[in-house]
């Protein structure tokens, strides 16, 4: 019996990480589609930055080189998914913009709200909460770039913000300048990745209560499928 149970844990485990890994390989290949459509439709990553940096992401979770290939391959046949950002409402006022990339709207929209209605609050219209957000460009110096050469790239591209990492340099630009940005890191050789964030303007202060709260709330939007990414505006005081 003993035995039995033991195999069945080992089983479960197996079965978990397995789900865990295709939830990473399936947002791997949304990243690696719309870092295509953000760069231009252009699928050569050598020029298209963001598709460099969802490429190099897709390898950190292992997703095998024949699927980054196929997705590729696939992308040049206009085969993509339909992308939208919800705007919700969390405890004590704490907002939420959840990037969905899916092959059925309806769908995610459904979910999304569920997991709102759940933690008894609610999903709001197209303008709820985003004007408390700045869409960004972020750029991410490598661990071979030192603090001097970052604060000399943030000054060119006139950064937002510049922060600092263990290993890296984040240099935050408005979303309409990334493209320049890029390329003003290109001439002087930095290298850097690039993503496209939404960050909020004056972060919120929650009680310990609402952030649990609020935590619970991201926690269960990040393990739906369609989820790309989610941003929210708040932090917790202690």
């Amino acid at each position: 019996m003993s035995g039995h149970s033991h195999w069945a844990t080992i089983k479960r485990k197996k079965e978990s990480v397995d789900q865990q890994k295709g939830k990473a390989f399936a947002r791997a290949n949304k990243d690696i589609l719309f870092a295509i459509k953000e760069g231009g439709n252009i699928v050569d990553p050598s020029i298209n930055a963001y598709l460099r940096t969802a490429i190099e992401k897709a390898k950190e979770v292992n997703l095998p080189k024949e699927n980054i290939q196929r997705i590729l391959d696939k992308s040049l046949h206009k085969e993509s998914l339909s992308e939208a950002i919800y705007e919700g409402i969390g405890p004590g006022r704490s907002a939420f913009l959840i990037h969905v990339a899916t092959d059925n709207t309806n769908r995610a929209l459904g979910e999304v709200r569920l997991v709102f209605n759940k933690a008894q609050s609610k999903l709001g219209e197209k303008g709820a909460v985003s004007y408390l957000f700045n869409k960004s460009g972020v750029l991410t110096t490598g661990n071979t770039v030192d603090e001097n050469t970052a604060f000399l790239l943030a000054d060119a591209v006139h950064a937002n913000d510049i922060e600092k990492g263990e290993i890296s340099h984040e240099i935050i630009v408005p979303y309409e300048t990334t493209s320049e940005a890029l390329r003003k890191a290109e001439e002087m050789k930095i290298s850097v990745a690039v993503s496209i964030e939404y960050r909020p303007i004056n972060p919120l202060t929650l009680t310990q209560s609402d952030y649990e709260r609020a935590c619970r709330i991201l926690e269960n939007l990040e393990e739906l499928d369609d989820v790309q990414n989610v941003f929210v505006n708040f932090t917790f005081h202690e």
